[in-house]
């Protein structure tokens, strides 16, 4: 009997507050995003506590049998990189450059190492850009002169999981 048949994880369901089994959507296999830092400064605690804990997750995931594929994202250019850049008189790119990888040493010096991939947003502006245009065709989000936003109208469900009210 394999080690995933013989426990079963339990998660806390957000929606139906809830602790439910684990079911990954591939059997044996679970994908993990976590959003990462916006590396315009050093790292604070925040940052730690929040990294050990999913790189806690992903370990214990693969001590119970599942392969898991740890994806961290790292934002590298936003109007708060820009806007230190601006500061600094620096490139914004050799700005987030230099503060990634003082965040790749904290987390190694944390032991937080079990991610298959940082994935820089910079690496991926042509995707963000077309699912942002798709966004604004659909009509789910709509453009003004500061920038895109998300339509929360067309999307009758927004606020379901925090049991928000939309008029609040």
């Amino acid at each position: 009997m394999s080690q995933l048949a013989r426990s079963r994880l339990k998660v806390y369901n957000t929606l139906t507050r809830h602790l439910d089994d684990f079911e990954p959507i591939h059997q044996g296999r679970v994908n993990m995003f976590v959003c990462g830092p916006t590396v315009y400064d050093v790292s604070h605690i925040g940052h730690g506590k929040t990294y050990v804990a999913y790189d806690l997750i992903a370990r214990y995931l693969r001590k119970k049998g599942y392969s898991v594929f740890f994806v961290l994202n790292i934002t590298d250019i936003d109007d708060r990189i820009i806007n230190r850049a601006k500061e600094t008189h620096e490139d914004p790119l050799k700005l987030s450059e230099r503060y990634a990888q003082a965040f790749y040493k904290d987390m190694k010096d944390l032991h937080v190492n079990s991610m298959n991939l940082y994935a820089k947003a910079s690496g991926y502006i042509p995707e963000i850009i077309s699912q942002i245009q798709g966004l604004v065709d659909k009509r789910i989000a709509y453009k003004i002169e500061s920038g895109v936003y998300y339509d929360i109208s067309e999307f009758p469900e927004y606020g379901k999981l925090s049991r928000q009210n939309l008029e609040h």
